[in-house]
This record gives C-alpha cells, structure tokens and sequence, in this order.
C-alpha cells in the first residue's frame, strides 16, 4: 500500500504526519507526491508508525540496474539531451555568421 493510500484509507491528514513522525510539511508531501525520494531513516519511521501497512518497497523502489552495451560490455551512458545539442549547433552558426 502507498503512504497516498494509506493516508486516505485512515483519513489522516499530512499535517498529522509531519508533527508524529517530526518531519517538515513540505518534505513528506513532495515523497507523497513522487518529487522526493524519502531518506532510509524517513522510510523506516513510516514503515514503523503505519504498523507496517505502507511497503518499504512501495516508498523506496529499487532503481533500474545499469544496462551493458551488448558488443563490448561497457556500461552505456545516458543519451545527452537534444536541446543541448540544437543549442551547441545554433552557436557554430552564430559564430560563422560573424566570421
């Protein structure tokens, strides 16, 4: 169950939780909302003070492995952003246009 759920199952409100378990407003509702990833100790408060009804997995997913190249075996990287590669050419053109 995810913590959303688990909050309006019981219909505790997120000032509630941030006075019981001591943590800012603000903080516990960007982990609601999906913006932050909650500390361990944070998850661990949770887990504990919800009886253990909101998963840990639930508040902390395991993140994707690294996926290899298939031909050498290479960790492969990130593709780059394609804004910055437009604004890289817009540049080169600039550039020649002055000269």
């Amino acid at each position: 169950m995810t913590l959303a759920d688990y909050l309006q199952k019981n219909k505790i409100d997120i000032h509630q939780l941030a006075k019981e378990l001591g943590y800012t407003y603000n903080y516990l509702w960007r982990v609601i909302v999906g913006l932050a990833t909650p500390s361990d100790s944070l998850t661990k408060d949770i887990v504990t003070w919800s009886n253990e009804e909101v998963d840990y997995d639930t508040l902390r997913p395991k993140k994707e492995p690294v996926k290899n190249c298939p031909t050498c075996g290479r960790k492969v990287l990130a593709p780059k952003k394609v804004g910055a590669k437009i604004r890289l050419r817009k540049r080169k053109v600039k550039d020649e246009e002055k000269r």
